[in-house]
């Protein structure tokens, strides 16, 4: 009879192309994932994948098993989850990476309402960047993911639906001569020094597309990749940011920093739950959507 476990590990290396590669995003040696489809190869007296240099790719009969293995764990997802009792997870575990932004001021608060109801459950989340998720959510070492960039040409199993939208504005100090303004006007971003992203950071390469369109060209006069350290300098300076208002988590921070909106215009950049249509989504996964379902309503239009 089929293992589960070895389909499992078949259809990671489908995905990932190579043995390494699947390795890595199941937390096993490469020994052991060769081992296991060598034990599966055998088992069916086919070979399933062509070996190569740069990688493995299906056989004919690998494409067959892989068709018939997509419905095979999806079935067996589906009736843990039927079957299973989430609160009663003693070792329950949730993988969640997300981008910068909502890695560290919305998630904490999402995450929070989870463990609320569901104490025993374990959460991990990374933070990276948006292709690296989207390799990650294919290869199945992660349940979900969280973006706020600009979604690109991605594999046809990623799926996404927005969770709520974010509005950019311009952050200022105390110190600059914005801070007592109730907005400010695009042209004058022209020439103003400014504190970014790292230049080939996503976030970055958006907004550079943003001012180019608009025909403005702010003076970029530092680069860092988090942040409070932005936050930090622009407290301390006269230089301005970009950034979306929830950075501002702490009323503290609000006499220190302040958000002014572009006159006549509103950035929004939507907030985005991704998941692979392809792996099934796990009980815990279903319950942490299910908890931000409640306050955020489009969530409930999707099939999971």
């Amino acid at each position: 009879m089929l293992s589960l476990y070895e389909l499992k590990i078949f259809s990671t290396v489908a995905q990932a192309g190579s043995f390494s590669a699947a390795a890595q995003a199941m937390f096993l040696t490469q020994s052991s994932i060769s081992q296991h489809i060598d034990n599966l190869e055998k088992q069916l007296g086919v070979q399933l994948f062509e070996r190569g240099n740069r990688g493995v790719s299906l056989t004919t009969e690998g494409k067959e098993l892989e068709r018939h293995s997509k419905q095979l764990l999806k079935l067996a997802a589906d009736a843990e989850r039927e079957l299973t009792r989430v609160a009663n997870l003693e070792n329950g575990h949730l993988r969640i990476g997300a981008t910068i932004h909502t890695a560290g001021y919305m998630l904490p608060e999402w995450l929070q309402k989870l463990q609320d109801v569901y104490p025993n459950i374990k959460v991990s989340l990374v933070t990276d960047a948006e292709e690296t998720l989207i390799n990650k959510l294919v290869l199945g070492s992660l349940d979900l993911g969280f973006t706020e960039e600009d979604l690109p040409v991605i594999p046809v199993d990623i799926r996404n639906v927005t969770v709520r939208d974010s509005e950019l504005f311009v952050m200022v100090g105390g110190g600059h001569p914005w801070f007592s303004r109730s907005h400010v006007t695009l042209p004058e971003l022209d020439g103003q020094s400014m504190i970014a992203f790292p230049h080939n950071s996503t976030y970055r390469r958006w907004l550079d597309r943003f001012f180019t369109e608009q025909a403005v060209a702010p003076a970029i006069t530092a680069e860092y990749g988090e942040p409070e350290a932005i936050k930090r300098l622009v407290s301390a300076g006269q230089h301005f940011a970009m950034l979306p208002s929830c950075v501002l988590v702490d009323e503290t921070e609000r006499h220190k920093l302040h958000m002014l909106p572009l006159a006549g215009m509103h950035i929004i950049r939507p907030v985005k739950l991704l998941w692979c249509s392809s792996i099934p989504i796990s009980p815990v996964a279903k319950a942490f959507i299910d908890i931000l379902a409640r306050e955020y309503q489009n969530l409930n239009t999707v099939q999971f």
